[in-house]
């Protein structure tokens, strides 16, 4: 049976409790539900305790929701997080942009310091890849200018079992010649290995800057994740 969102307040906080699924067809409504309570508390928690897997569409909620907050100066914590999930976050280096919390309790105990510390991390570039039902899932977030560290986009292996790889670039602020590089390395990596790279969440200035810069030669370019998605026969670029 799968659960439904909860939003309360608590400890001073708006304490949203995730479903059980999160999956690209409720991740959007999701997010209106969460960002549409921001601007009532100064501190925002996601609560994990329904939430014992959690996949692309899940971490691509995490990377807006924690953008959102950001751009609203609000506080955001993940409590409740199971041992696996945690795994899965550090070994995607989301671990060092996010507070997480085991357990409530943990949260309320550590509280006080929490709130002292002010600072709010930058997101920098987040490169995150997983494979979702035989589809390899690639969100390319914050900023992929000179300077961001590349090496988990550098080390990326594409599988050969593998025919389709998503790029969502919906959280992407910026991109400038040394990132249009990386993505244009990556993207004729996949390509070399019989890979189709698709991507969709381009603004128009985006788009138009990463096909100036001769990155767009490898992908084609979708409205939304749903379009990309649709029709996973190869097609010929």
């Amino acid at each position: 049976m799968t659960t439904a969102l909860s939003i309360e307040h608590k400890m001073g906080s708006t304490w949203i409790t995730l479903p059980d699924g999160i999956s690209m067809y409720n991740s959007r409504d999701i997010e209106k539900s969460i960002v549409g309570n921001l601007e009532k508390s100064s501190s925002l928690v996601l609560d994990f305790s329904n939430t014992h897997n959690l996949f692309s569409s899940g971490l691509g909620l995490i990377i807006r929701i924690r953008k959102a907050a950001t751009e609203m100066e609000c506080k955001l914590c993940l409590v409740n997080v199971t041992g696996k999930i945690r795994e899965l976050l550090s070994a995607l280096n989301l671990s060092k942009l996010l507070t997480i919390y085991a357990t409530d309790v943990e949260y309320e105990l550590s509280r006080s310091d929490l709130w002292k510390e002010g600072a709010i991390k930058s997101l920098g570039f987040l490169f995150v890849a997983q494979i979702d039902n035989h589809i390899y899932r690639i969100n390319l977030s914050g900023e992929m200018i000179n300077g961001a560290k590349f090496d988990l986009c550098e080390k990326f292996i594409p599988s050969p079992e593998i025919a389709i790889y998503i790029f969502d670039f919906s959280n992407l602020e910026l991109i400038d010649e040394i990132g249009a590089t990386q993505l244009l390395l990556l993207t004729s990596k996949i390509r070399n290995s019989n890979g189709e790279c698709r991507a969709f969440g381009l603004e128009g200035w985006l788009r138009e800057t990463i096909e100036v810069l001769g990155a767009a030669t490898c992908m084609r370019f979708y409205d939304n994740e749903k379009s990309a998605i649709n029709n996973l026969i190869k097609s010929k670029l």
